[in-house]
């Protein structure tokens, strides 16, 4: 059985812009030019607003435990029942991710974006069986065993950050929500709420920022799936599941390295089983 931690980007760090004030009159040559909306409000106030509209490429690896919480069995279109007290088990999850994503600046503390992709999803499963005896007197008998799976799909889902600032100092707090389909008979759904802080200002003359923060993933699921076994019939399992961990601290950086394009990386863990690492280039017009 394949108990995959599903995919949920918490990559959107383009708010309050490192990008350079626009002129009025390179604000009347853009066509994009009418938002963010109060932009003159926050440009009079010697704010320096990135480029309204953002498309990025982005690359995403997560690697956490998951644990199962309840496992259910049917046959043939009977109730799924719980053999959890008869089996134990625990996976560890490893997703690799392409997305692509499209934001706009709707006001200029407040970035909404969309994102989609395909990811590749690399379970171990590990489980400890007890089967007690029906027909003859003893004790249960009792095995371990180890399965290594392989599923892969698409993610979509959508977002949005809020930002504010002091001086060169600046915090976000930011929400997605995303769809996972890697062929269950339900898709995974996933809720990431983060916040980070940090300092933004320039090395040299390059236009940097760094960041620490910490995530919440609100990704606990059911993975539903049935199957046909020769001698027994329809089969549906059901597996409660989630991660072991939900909380990760991160720390992450961003910079334009040429106007219009910025990069950004950010790495998260959580000293026990969390590794993430998201990593991308963004066009902004």
């Amino acid at each position: 059985m394949r108990l995959p931690m599903p995919i949920a980007s918490a990559i959107i760090l383009m708010s309050a812009g490192l990008a350079g004030a626009q002129t009025p009159a390179a604000e009347g040559d853009r066509w994009s030019s009418f938002l963010p909306l109060m932009k003159e409000e926050a440009i009079k106030r010697g704010y320096d607003l990135p480029l309204p509209f953002g498309v990025s490429v982005i690359y995403n690896y997560i690697g956490r435990d998951i644990d199962v919480f309840d496992i259910r069995i049917g046959v043939d279109g009977e109730e799924p029942r719980s053999v959890t007290q008869f089996l134990n088990l625990g996976s560890n999850s490893s997703v690799n991710a392409a997305l692509a994503k499209a934001d706009a600046f709707l006001l200029p503390f407040l970035n909404l974006y969309v994102l989609g992709g395909y990811l590749e999803n690399e379970s171990t499963s590990k489980g400890h069986v007890i089967v007690p005896r029906v027909i003859t007197p003893g004790p249960p008998r009792e095995f371990e065993f180890e399965i290594e799976t392989s599923l892969s799909g698409f993610v979509l889902g959508g977002g949005m950050t809020l930002a504010a600032g002091f001086e060169e100092f600046f915090i976000t707090a930011d929400a997605n929500y995303s769809v996972t389909d890697i062929g269950f008979d339900d898709k995974f759904v996933a809720l990431v709420a983060s916040a980070r802080a940090g300092w933004n200002g320039k090395f040299g003359e390059v236009p940097t920022r760094v960041w620490a923060g910490a995530a919440y993933w609100d990704t606990e699921n059911t993975a539903r799936s049935t199957v046909e076994i020769e001698g027994v019939g329809t089969v549906e399992f059901e597996a409660d599941q989630g991660p072991a961990h939900p909380w990760n601290a991160s720390i992450g950086g961003q910079t334009i390295f040429r106007k219009p394009w910025e990069a950004f990386a950010e790495y998260g863990f959580n000293f026990e089983d969390v590794v993430f690492f998201a990593g991308g280039v963004a066009f902004r017009f």
